[in-house]
């Protein structure tokens, strides 16, 4: 499901977004990226129980978003990039982003559920 939801985010990013300055789509990445996060209140409160909403549908659902503005988010910072490095070291920079962004997930995934078990959330 992210990949394919990744590639949607690919695929507005090309037909509509393109043409805009990178302030531009990252105000708008980050504004829309914010209220996805705040959709998490919807879940917790049980609001979406009382719309008809099963949790599965409306959690796969903000999710799928989520990954949509991830790559909206994501493709200024390779332009860019590309665009800053030296000639012919394209490949090189790109994959040592690609990487510092995947360790920087994945710590925040780890220290997130160390935080969750330190303040026991069951």
């Amino acid at each position: 499901v992210s990949c394919l939801f990744s590639l949607v985010g690919l695929y507005t990013y090309r037909r509509y977004a393109s043409t805009w300055t990178c302030r531009q789509l990252v105000l708008l990445a980050g504004l829309v990226a914010a209220f996805l996060q705040l959709l998490d209140v919807v879940v917790y409160s049980r609001l979406n129980r009382t719309l008809g909403v099963p949790d599965e549908v409306f959690v796969l659902g903000v999710s799928a978003c989520q990954y949509v503005v991830d790559e909206w988010l994501w493709m200024p910072g390779v332009i860019l990039n590309s665009q800053f490095c030296p000639p012919g070291l394209e490949a090189t920079v790109f994959a040592l982003l690609s990487g510092v962004c995947n360790i920087g997930r994945t710590i925040s995934y780890m220290l997130g559920a160390w935080l969750l078990e330190v303040l026991q959330c069951r």
